[in-house]
């Protein structure tokens, strides 16, 4: 017996086992392999995320192919663009279009002809110029059965056309962009998103991002979102109500913005949040253009449990982390981290179901220490890491040697609350305490 002769239960998981780039020369080795190994092919597709000035780019001959085919479309369920720098001198809002021929592009601009909806002459230009972003927002309309979406923050923030295309279809009531009969449902499955951010960009990207939060079948998504310039609008006025939401990833965005986010997930039960800030250097030799969407290093301890208190009843697991953007965070020659209260820590004690936590020090027992550190945990806390900021307080700024008394007063105030853990926090069974000397 042979291969091809095994019952398809034998032989689907050996080719679960092989990897991408052996799938291809098994459809080239016999048409009935062909037929076994193109549904596993078109599973999983991988894109590179950089691309030349000027340059052809898979993704058009790739719509060409998913547009004349649709079966292989309805296969594909994940899609991610692969980390790729892109190339020398581009940069996020200046981004080159790609070399596109007239053969790959025809499919593709019949597809935006039958859709209805009031900038598709817009949208055909920009297919014809090669521009990216186009190209991915009629991929994504074209991929009925995906689930899971990771994406290079960069490829977003050419002309917002993602954003705009995700607002007409799934925010707008009833919907401003209406696809070809064959196309409804597409992205109602899609389930796990990954904006990978890279590095901040340099221009506003919420447009880009809130639509996701309307997505029917959402139950994870990571994105890094800037504060918005006024104040936090969703894209219409009927905010999402994401309650298949099971785990947000969010960075950048601001603690007292924080809270109008998660008004859309009131069931959340995990969430993990990176407060990002700039230090401006005091040497005018390291001085650059901050990116308009890192925050300043104040944080609002006090705004930040507001934010938080929207989804307590349903929070389980809760990170907070800070990332700094410096020019060079390891240089203490810097303003630092400041706190808007300084006798203010964050008070969890109403977090009954939280049972994982991890919080830096100076947010859970102040700056300085002050507070009794059981006075603010969650009751029924099992698991908690507290993270040493590695404050530039800590440091020297002229010898760069750490103080340890001013690190002294956390350590005390942990040691008096291990000393009553089954008085306070009876359910605890993990206690860490990270150092975090890279600047997370």
């Amino acid at each position: 017996m042979n291969f091809l002769d095994l019952i398809p239960d034998v032989k689907l998981p050996i080719l679960d086992h092989l990897s991408q780039s052996d799938l291809p020369t098994l459809c080239l080795a016999h048409r009935r392999l062909d037929e076994l190994a193109r549904p596993v092919l078109y599973s999983c597709v991988e894109l590179p995320s950089g691309f030349g000035r000027y340059q052809p780019h898979p993704i058009a001959p790739f719509l060409r192919t998913i547009i004349s085919k649709p079966e292989l479309s309805r296969r594909i369920r994940h899609l991610s663009f692969l980390e790729k720098p892109p190339p020398s001198g581009h940069l996020y809002g200046t981004g080159p279009e790609f070399q596109v021929s007239p053969s790959d592009m025809e499919g593709v601009v019949q597809f935006v002809e039958g859709c209805e909806v009031s900038y598709r002459d817009f949208w055909i230009e920009a297919l014809q110029a090669g521009t990216m972003e186009a190209y991915l927002a009629v991929l994504l309309l074209n991929l009925p059965s995906i689930d899971y979406l990771r994406i290079e923050q960069g490829l977003l923030m050419e002309t917002g056309f993602v954003g705009r295309v995700l607002r007409s279809y799934l925010c707008d009531t009833p919907p401003s962009l209406v696809l070809p009969p064959r196309y409804t449902g597409s992205l109602q499955g899609l389930r796990d998103i990954c904006i990978d951010p890279r590095n901040p960009p340099p221009i506003r990207n919420t447009p880009n991002i809130l639509p996701m939060f309307y997505l029917p079948s959402l139950k994870k998504l990571s994105i890094w979102i800037d504060d918005p310039a006024d104040e936090f609008r969703w894209p219409t006025s009927n905010p999402p109500q994401a309650l298949g939401l099971k785990s947000l990833k969010v960075q950048g965005l601001s603690e007292a913005q924080l809270g109008s986010l998660l008004s859309a997930t009131p069931s959340l039960p995990s969430l993990a949040y990176t407060r990002e800030f700039y230090v401006e250097p005091r040497s005018h030799s390291h001085r650059t253009r901050r990116h308009p969407g890192v925050l300043e290093p104040v944080i609002d301890l006090r705004a930040l449990g507001i934010s938080l208190a929207v989804v307590k009843d349903k929070l389980i697991t809760l990170q907070i982390r800070t990332r700094d953007h410096s020019i060079n965070r390891f240089l203490r020659g810097v303003a630092g981290l400041r706190f808007e209260r300084p006798t203010t820590s964050l008070c969890l004690a109403e977090f009954h179901q939280l049972k994982v936590l991890e919080v830096p020090s100076e947010f859970i027992m102040g700056f300085p220490a002050m507070p009794v550190l059981e006075d603010n945990l969650p009751p029924n806390i099992e698991e908690l890491a507290i993270s040493n900021l590695n404050s530039p307080s800590f440091w020297d700024s002229e010898e760069r040697i750490f103080d340890s008394s001013c690190e002294f007063p956390y350590v005390q105030v942990i040691l008096q609350w291990l000393q009553g853990t089954k008085q306070h926090t009876p359910n605890i069974r993990k206690f860490s305490y990270l150092d975090h000397t890279d600047g997370y």
